[in-house]
């Protein structure tokens, strides 16, 4: 079930919405004005960032001292 980020085109607001079935949910509103004029924002999917084994990268952040 993913959350899906959205612009409110009216208002400039800002929000998130759960999204069970996209293909069935109806259309989606801005909480703050109502408007139906909003636009998807592109999401970033959370990882990590401390690189990979295979490519030998490493951050200097992702090392622990002992």
């Amino acid at each position: 079930m993913p959350v899906y980020e959205y612009d409110c085109e009216a208002c400039g607001d800002r929000f998130d919405k759960l999204v069970f079935h996209p293909a069935r949910d109806p259309k989606i509103q801005c909480p703050r004005c109502g408007s139906e004029q909003v636009s998807q924002r592109l999401s970033l999917i959370a990882g990590s960032s401390c690189g990979s084994r295979e490519s030998g990268t490493t951050s200097a952040a992702c090392t622990t001292s002992t």
